[in-house]
């Protein structure tokens, strides 16, 4: 089982805070063109389950929705293809590799979602919503899928950074 450690991540009104704890093997496809500086991949994961915190009072799916407490989420063939532009900066009269802001383009397959403790814990209300949700998972995510590669491609562009500014151009790619 591999863990991978995500972020908090806001969208309007909602908080969700979460970890991705298992996911079976991987398919990974990478293309540099160092010419140009840009750096493609794609990695399509068959399954992996979610697990964290949510916190919300919200309208999604024409529901009014207001909780916080636990969800888990499992989901099915997701797929993530990223565009890495970088540019070539002087600093003490080095050049480094520093990347714009990356391009994320999220897929996902089929999903299941679960948020506990809906409504202060309202099992009529909570196993309803979450029902309704469930029904409609691609409206869902079409409504917190922007915002997640917004998020997810601030973050990875800092990590990245914070890799290739240690380094050297020439130390990169020599």
């Amino acid at each position: 089982m591999k863990e991978v450690s995500f972020f908090c991540h806001k969208i309007p009104n909602i908080l969700i805070s979460f970890c991705v704890f298992s996911f079976n093997k991987s398919h990974r496809f990478f293309s540099p063109n160092l010419k140009k500086n840009l750096f493609r991949f794609r990695v399509h994961i068959p399954k992996m389950s979610v697990f964290g915190k949510y916190d919300t009072d919200s309208k999604i799916l024409f529901i009014n929705i207001k909780g916080n407490g636990p969800m888990s989420m499992n989901i099915s063939d997701f797929v993530f293809d990223c565009a890495m532009k970088g540019h070539k900066v002087q600093k003490e009269s080095r050049e480094y590799l520093e990347f714009d802001k990356m391009k994320f383009n999220i897929h996902i397959g089929s999903s299941k979602i679960v948020l506990e403790n809906l409504f202060n814990g309202d099992p009529v209300l909570g196993k309803a919503t979450n029902d309704v949700i469930n029904e409609n998972i691609h409206l869902f995510l079409d409504e917190i899928v922007p915002a997640l590669q917004n998020a997810l491609a601030e973050k990875f562009t800092d990590v990245a950074n914070k890799i290739t500014l240690r380094f050297t151009y020439s130390e990169l790619f020599p």
